[in-house]
């Protein structure tokens, strides 16, 4: 074991492949068993010999894994206390954030348009919902991922709404796995271009775009799977409407890439449609979460937020 950063905690995880993920590469078996860190994040710690397979050390992250191997790694976790000590109190106080249920084993923050839910690279200085999480909350620094720690899922940062946040260890591996099984129902309201049908399901697959990395692409045959219900609520005057979408799974951009597929992309996205005179950012909420833990059903809502409801109202006009 070598290259852990000074100063951290170490997390070990050992593991028995099953017969279905036979011959699976060794750095995807880990990211979808530890789905928090990143795929290259494992590629990075199996050529820092933090790896092993029945006990001899795996050098290769294209290695392929055989049902019965036992597999062990060991992981890092940042030490986020100074990071934390250091950042501005008045700037985590001005992020606006609504902490809308604070039961024993999670959070539901409803997050504010504008505010990136984690860093994208350890050099990056901008102020994230994981700062405000691990200054309100310190414990959170030990559940989960060290680069995103209480993250089970993210929105855009110019999405608004409900996040689900992990209290404890437990709760964080049982919300990863409802998220994975598909047991959190999620639905977002959006303001897209036109009047599509009343309803549709979208189902093309996404991808990375080919060419801008930054951006995701629809494809019939390429990427993962990808499924999105829509639902009309209300056609509007100015050849607009406001939807409801149900994402069945939870890929990189999908609600906003499934409305430029469906041909009604969201009104105000300059990425993957144009932007917009009424609102800043592109017109999407969270504002439903439903799921079941440990016997009881919740049911979660954030209302639409102040620039939302003033574009919907100008497109009623």
């Amino acid at each position: 074991m070598k290259h852990l950063l000074p100063g951290s905690q170490v997390n070990s995880y050992t593991f028995i492949v099953t017969e279905d993920k036979h011959q699976q590469r060794l750095d995807q078996y880990l990211h979808e068993l530890i789905p928090a860190y990143s795929r290259s994040y494992f590629q990075k710690i199996i050529q820092d010999r933090n790896v092993s397979i029945n006990n001899l050390v795996v050098l290769k992250a294209g290695h392929r894994v055989k049902a019965g191997d036992h597999v062990a790694c060991t992981i890092s976790r940042i030490d986020f206390s100074r990071s934390a000590a250091a950042i501005d109190p008045t700037l985590l106080h001005g992020l606006d954030v609504g902490l809308i249920s604070p039961e024993p084993d999670f959070l539901i923050i409803n997050k504010p348009a504008g505010l990136v839910v984690h860093k994208p690279a350890h050099a990056s200085r901008q102020v994230t919902l994981v700062d405000w999480l691990v200054a309100s909350y310190p414990h959170l620094q030990s559940i989960g991922d060290a680069e995103r720690p209480g993250i089970v899922h993210r929105l855009d940062m110019q999405t608004s709404g409900l996040i689900i946040i992990p209290r404890t260890v437990n709760a964080h591996a049982a919300f990863t796995q409802m998220f994975k099984d598909r047991q959190i129902k999620k639905t977002y309201l959006a303001l897209v271009e036109g009047h599509p049908p009343r309803e549709a399901q979208i189902d093309y697959r996404i991808m990375r775009h080919p060419t801008e990395r930054t951006k995701m692409a629809h494809s019939k045959s390429q990427g993962r799977d990808a499924i999105t219900d829509f639902e009309v609520i209300e056609y509007l005057k100015k050849d607009a409407a406001l939807v409801k979408a149900f994402p069945k799974t939870g890929r990189t951009h999908q609600i906003r890439v499934h409305c430029l597929a469906w041909g009604h992309p969201i009104i105000g996205d300059a990425v993957y449609g144009s932007r917009s005179k009424i609102i800043a950012r592109h017109a999407l909420h969270s504002a439903e979460l439903n799921f079941e833990y440990k016997g009881k059903l919740y049911h979660f809502t954030a209302p639409m937020p102040e620039d939302m409801a003033h574009a919907l109202e100008v497109l009623r006009s």
